[in-house]
């Protein structure tokens, strides 16, 4: 009898020794791969940008050095075993913040409650109602 109760009552204090250890080590591995991506995105976007400042200060130095509309425009570099136009780089980047301005979130005064949401569906009933309501006199109408 002794055994039957020993050996699951071993068995649950091996889990609940363990369990601890199961739970936090989990956790704290995606923490950190969590800030490790993190600390790559914005050491990329450090790196983009400061890229990005590089080529407006070459175009810069060109227009001033009376280059060319068109040889500004047909510039390039290798960057990363890629050419690239510099020109073309750069009206990219101006689109893509005019793109992620339109995207970014703006926080609100005031958000949406139940009473809201519950008050907008009673006013949607009300107005799909008279609509109905509308039509079936004017249904009415037409036949007289």
């Amino acid at each position: 009898m002794r055994k039957q109760i020993l050996l699951p009552g071993v068995l649950l204090a091996g889990l609940l020794m363990m369990a601890p250890r199961l739970f936090t080590d989990s956790h704290t591995l995606k923490a950190q791969k969590t800030e490790e991506t993190e600390e790559a995105a914005r050491k990329e976007e450090k790196e983009r940008k400061k890229f990005l400042a590089e080529m407006e200060t070459l175009i810069k130095a060109a227009q001033d050095a009376g280059f060319s509309e068109q040889d500004i425009r047909e510039m390039t570099i290798t960057r990363k075993g890629k050419t690239i136009n510099v020109w073309e780089f750069i009206e990219q980047e101006k689109l893509n913040r005019k793109r992620e301005k339109r995207r970014r979130f703006v926080p609100r005064d005031r958000y949406l409650t139940v009473m809201d949401i519950t008050s907008e569906l009673q006013s949607l009933e009300s107005r799909n109602l008279d609509t109905l309501r509308k039509k079936i006199v004017f249904i009415g109408a037409e036949e007289k």
